[in-house]
């Protein structure tokens, strides 16, 4: 494949995640801010040049009835920059990097991709890869109608985005801050039932104690063993596939990323079942051997000393990227909700 054939793939998985991560952020900004965020998200020069950005297109293209809020004229680089404004934000996007400057740096290597496939230049077979890791990455997420209460736990917001069941109280995640609530209004006192009765002393209502944001959400794709191994005896397809959805994210993840290669242990089980082999031709699994079988050859590589440039190349030279299109393809066509679109 030449690197020209790369444009078209690159530009959806891009889309995709543009439209990702501006949900994710709308509806964080929503819940925290209420509907007016656009006025009070920091850093303001940000929120300026965009504004500019809008107002510039507009004067312009003036055949547009309405104008679209600030994130839609904001590329990875300029979201990032309110991301990192608050830190609940930042953990909010823990899954696609933990430090904050890690995680500036994948939005700007995504941001020089986004260039050249809008200015018709070339993707590299690595860009392609490093593209499909952030793309990985950013699908933990979750689905986005659950952002904000996964942020502000149960503190209201008027008027309420969606109807939500109030969080428990729990220890506050790691780099969470807790956000304010206002103290629950007495309820009117009643008309005493004679005229000069003595007031009673009630004792004032307590403030609410500020519910503590809950942990990051387990990932849908996690499947311990013994609920593939259930699976696999009842013909589960989705919950097999969702296993070695995961399965497969972790893997491809640490070979590319980090030189390290997680043990295949969902995938020995489906490997050696009866379902794998009726199933192999009328689901399309042979993207899910192929990658297996050059994981288990790079895990021996790694083993003998392979560097994570020489492993990078390895993988290239046996089309490491195609496979996990391959793979990104029986996923979604076989799992339409996990991972989430």
């Amino acid at each position: 494949m030449g690197q020209s054939d790369f444009r078209l793939d690159a530009y959806r998985i891009i889309s995709d995640n543009l439209r990702r991560v501006r949900a994710v952020l709308r509806q964080a900004l929503e819940q925290l801010h209420g509907p007016h965020w656009e006025a009070v998200i920091e850093p303001m020069d940000r929120r300026t040049f965009l504004a500019q950005r809008r107002e510039r297109e507009i004067s312009i293209n003036w055949r547009r009835a309405t104008a679209d809020d600030l994130l839609e004229y904001g590329n990875f680089s300029d979201l990032y920059e309110f991301v990192a404004a608050d830190k609940r934000l930042l953990e909010r996007f823990a899954t696609v990097a933990r430090d904050e400057e890690v995680l500036r740096l994948r939005f700007l290597e995504i941001d020089s991709i986004f260039n050249r496939v809008a200015y018709a230049r070339p993707i590299s077979e690595s860009e392609m890869e490093l593209l499909i890791n952030f793309d990985e990455r950013l699908r933990r997420l979750g689905d986005g109608a659950t952002v904000a209460q996964e942020i502000v736990g149960d503190v209201p917001v008027h008027p309420p985005l969606r109807e939500t069941s109030p969080a428990p109280s729990m220890p506050p995640a790691q780099g969470f801050a807790a956000a304010p609530t206002a103290p629950t209004p007495s309820p009117a006192a009643q008309p005493p039932s004679r005229p000069h009765a003595a007031p009673t002393n009630t004792p004032a209502a307590p403030t609410p104690a500020t519910p503590s944001p809950p942990p990051p959400p387990v990932p849908p794709s996690a499947v311990s063993p013994s609920r593939m191994k259930e699976a696999l005896q009842a013909g589960d397809e989705v919950t097999v596939l969702t296993g070695l959805y995961g399965e497969v994210t972790a893997i491809a993840d640490g070979l590319w990323s980090d030189t390290s290669c997680p043990s295949p242990r969902l995938w020995e089980m489906v490997r050696e079942s009866t379902w794998y082999s009726e199933n192999f031709t009328p689901l399309g699994l042979k993207p899910l051997s192929d990658f297996y079988d050059l994981a288990h050859t790079a895990r021996g590589r790694l083993l003998d000393g392979m560097s994570r440039k020489q492993l990078q190349d390895f993988l290239k030279e046996h089309n490491f990227a195609q496979i996990l299109l391959a793979l990104r393809d029986l996923f979604r066509s076989r799992l339409p909700s996990r991972p989430p679109n």
